[in-house]
């Protein structure tokens, strides 16, 4: 393509993209996180979750209003895990059931037209007996009266505003055709933290592997965690689709008294003098201190470590923050530290200072599961400034190393399980009932 040609794509785009901002910000924000990737032999246009594919000569043709129609569809396919399908619900009468899903979800909205000039029919699907709106896309796909097998290609192809030829390919990152516009810059909430191959402007796809799915999950709940109830930013739920408010609402409130866990590491400041320095080791019992919401506390550093293998699902990280949120309530937000995850190996933790920074922290791994790592990156990083104790969120199910290894640093094992202890360490388990 010409540079004009080029320049021109990445006008309409940023354009269509800059309206969804203002009139959506919910999926303005996370078009941000995508690359917009030309391929001029493709039909129409298609994602993979870290890219939007697009045929150059199909977006050209369309209106301001379709493009963005179009470009909340791919979000949509991302978001809702359309595109992570299992291989016996593949095909198109899947993908049409996904679209059906989607149309019926926008239907409320600008975009709840019939027909778009350039893109044809919007279906919803249609059924006396069942609303389709209650129902899954696999459960959509079982209503349909009739299979799109039936028709040759070219008719199927009808059906159809995009296509699902890239779904299955999640490791390409562009290179599949000709980037028009990069991943920018991310600020403020829409920054990804972690190890330093995801820090924003950084990110090349390779880090995230099998947890690609997760974190769309945790991009949708920031996104939607900073619209207000007029679908602007900085607030409620706007234009956020009821799926993703209820992933937020598995944020619940925390279970445990994290005054009491905590209290060998609190320091009670009276007269700018400081007393009850904290213990460097957890005593067999628990201290209490008198007053307590009367004074001013300040804590050292508590270092809190989350398991992100592939055996703690996201019903077990939404209690996970759910908890670390309760800390920092329960202190009045006087309560700061450090977040970071591990499997096989650790990421950078993050500082965080209050609810909304841990909110921007997204959670990255999904390998197995090594609690030696963690002790591993406290030797080779902290020697000198070692936190004032290690919180590890996990299901335990791992070896453990000796407890030399954590070098006189006092261990809470929060465990989301009533089978298995630890061998060293204090322990306190988080128990919810039904995982979410």
């Amino acid at each position: 393509m010409t540079t004009e040609r080029k320049r021109r794509i990445k006008d309409i785009i940023q354009a269509a993209r800059g309206r969804l901002l203002d009139l959506y910000p919910f999926y303005g924000l996370l078009l941000m996180y995508l690359k917009f990737v030309a391929v001029p032999k493709m039909k129409k246009i298609s994602t993979n979750g870290r890219c939007i594919y697009f045929n150059p000569d199909f977006i050209e043709k369309l209106y301001i209003d379709e493009i963005e129609y179009i470009l909340i569809h791919q979000i949509l396919h991302i978001v809702c895990g359309h595109i992570w399908r299992e291989r016996d619900v593949s095909g198109d009468d899947y993908h049409f059931a996904c679209d059906i899903f989607i149309n019926l979800l926008l239907e409320d909205t600008k975009y709840g037209v019939n027909r778009y000039p350039h893109l044809g029919d919007i279906y919803r699907g249609s059924t006396d007996s069942v609303d389709l709106r209650e129902k899954t896309p696999e459960e959509i796909q079982a209503f349909m009266p009739y299979s799109l097998y039936a028709f040759n290609e070219q008719v199927r192809s009808k059906f159809f505003v995009d296509n699902d030829e890239l779904w299955d390919n999640k490791t390409d990152n562009g290179q599949l055709g000709e980037i028009i516009i990069d991943i920018p810059e991310m600020t403020g909430r829409l920054k990804i933290q972690g190890s330093s191959e995801m820090k924003a402007g950084n990110f090349d796809g390779s880090a995230v592997g099998g947890e690609l799915k997760q974190e769309w999950k945790l991009r949708a709940a920031v996104a939607a965690s900073s619209m207000t109830s007029d679908g602007k930013e900085d607030g409620g739920a706007g234009d956020v689709p009821d799926f993703v408010q209820r992933i937020i609402g598995k944020m619940k409130d925390p279970v445990l008294d994290w005054k009491k866990i905590l209290n060998n590491f609190i320091q009670e400041r009276v007269n700018d003098y400081s007393f009850s320095p904290p213990d460097r080791r957890f005593g067999d019992f628990d201290f209490f201190l008198p007053d307590f919401n009367e004074k001013d506390f300040v804590s050292k550093e508590i270092l809190f470590m989350v398991d992100t293998s592939g055996s703690v699902g996201d019903g077990e990280l939404a209690a996970v923050y759910s908890e670390i949120k309760g800390a920092i309530e329960q202190f009045d937000g006087k309560l700061t530290g450090m977040l970071g995850f591990f499997d096989c190996c650790v990421t950078e933790p993050v500082p965080f200072y209050s609810v909304e920074e841990l909110i921007d922290i997204i959670p990255i791994g999904g390998g197995g599961t090594s609690f030696g790592a963690i002790f591993d990156y406290l030797a080779d990083n902290c020697a000198d400034e070692p936190p004032a104790c290690i919180v590890i969120f996990t299901d335990g199910d791992a070896p453990y190393p000796p407890e030399s290894a954590a070098g006189g640093i006092p261990v809470l094992w929060m465990i989301n399980n009533l089978e298995i202890t630890p061998p060293w360490g204090r322990v306190t388990r988080v128990l919810r009932g039904e995982k979410d």
